[in-house]
């Protein structure tokens, strides 16, 4: 009896998943690239705040934003600061919820639902394990009680935006969404 060859891994790579990658190749790296670049880099971050640093550029890039500051600066970051609130993003979270629930099928005003109150809890979570101060580098413009990181703000409106653009990917309001 004749033995059968052994194929290499890489020839067994190519049959599987060549006609695959020769498609989607390109859009699986930018895919790996644009998650793990960034949770790598949040980490790190989260690992400096764990062991109670100070991050070698929070300060100083608060030094730095702080050079700009005058008081029409502060009063419009005030508004924008307000807008992405939680009074406000939670309004408009309602009444995105309530559009989707009467014009598209309910499982996306459930799964937009799902992920807005996900949100919050996964929020509310880790801004517990962290339990990080607010900088005191200056006086603040509005007394926030609750911890720094991470920020609110920034991921409510991330998993807005990621919710709604899921939603509405197939729609024409995905690149107004994306956009905004």
């Amino acid at each position: 009896m004749s033995e059968v060859p052994k194929r290499s891994w890489s020839l067994w790579f190519k049959e599987v998943f060549g006609v695959w990658w020769q498609h989607h190749g390109t859009r699986a790296i930018a895919l790996f690239l644009g998650i793990f670049l960034p949770l790598l880099v949040l980490g790190q971050i989260a690992d400096g705040i764990l062991d109670g640093e100070i991050l070698p550029f929070d300060k100083n890039t608060l030094l730095y934003i702080r050079q700009w500051h005058t008081p029409t600066l502060d009063a419009f970051m005030l508004l924008v600061s307000t807008i992405g609130g939680p009074n406000v993003m939670t309004g408009i979270s309602v009444l995105v919820l309530i559009l989707l629930a009467l014009r598209h099928p309910r499982s996306r005003a459930l799964f937009f639902g799902l992920s807005m109150l996900g949100e919050v809890l996964l929020n509310q979570g880790v801004k517990l394990l962290f339990a990080r101060p607010r900088p005191t580098l200056w006086e603040r413009l509005v007394d926030e009680p609750a911890f720094s990181f991470p920020s609110g703000h920034a991921m409510a409106s991330s998993a807005f935006a990621a919710a709604l653009s899921l939603i509405l990917w197939y729609t024409p309001w995905r690149w107004p969404v994306l956009i905004l």
